[in-house]
Formats: structure tokens, C-alpha cells, sequence
């Protein structure tokens, strides 16, 4: 994924969680790339790779959350500027 493509993919993360916030990498990668991580044959690197290029610089946040009967801990939103 060359630069422009990870630009384009982390907008596309960012433009999906100002309109739904706090959802989790699953949720995320089903609704703005259509894949599964729990039913997937390809590795989700990629996926993860988007969302750790999004928090390192700051455009999307992580908040650490136990929700009874949520299996994923980490929920992810777009911080107020």
C-alpha cells in the first residue's frame, strides 16, 4: 500500500467514525472494508496497519472498555479538536 492508498483508506476510517463513534477494529474494517477479521482467510495486517498509522498520528483515538458480553476491549472514535 503506497502512501496516497494509506491516506485514502485512514480518511475513509476517520469519515466512518465521526458518523459512528466508538466502535471496535471489527466493526470498523466490516463497515469501511467489508472484511471479517473473525471469518477471514487473509490476514488482517493491513487493516490493523490502517488503524495504527490513524492513531499514531493522532486522528483517531483508543479508549480501553469492558462491555459485558463485547469480546473486543479497545473502541475506537475521531477526538474533538
Amino acid at each position: 500500500m503506497n502512501a496516497d492508498q494509506m491516506q485514502n483508506a485512514v480518511n475513509r476510517v476517520v469519515n466512518y467514525l465521526v458518523k459512528n463513534p466508538f466502535k471496535t477494529e471489527n466493526q470498523i474494517t466490516k463497515a469501511v472494508f467489508k472484511y471479517d477479521r473473525n471469518n477471514a482467510e487473509k490476514p488482517n495486517r493491513q487493516y490493523a496497519t490502517i488503524l495504527r498509522e490513524a492513531l499514531n498520528s493522532g486522528t483517531i483515538g483508543r479508549q480501553d472498555v469492558k462491555v459485558e458480553g463485547i469480546q473486543s476491549r479497545y473502541f475506537y472514535y475521531v477526538p474533538r479538536s
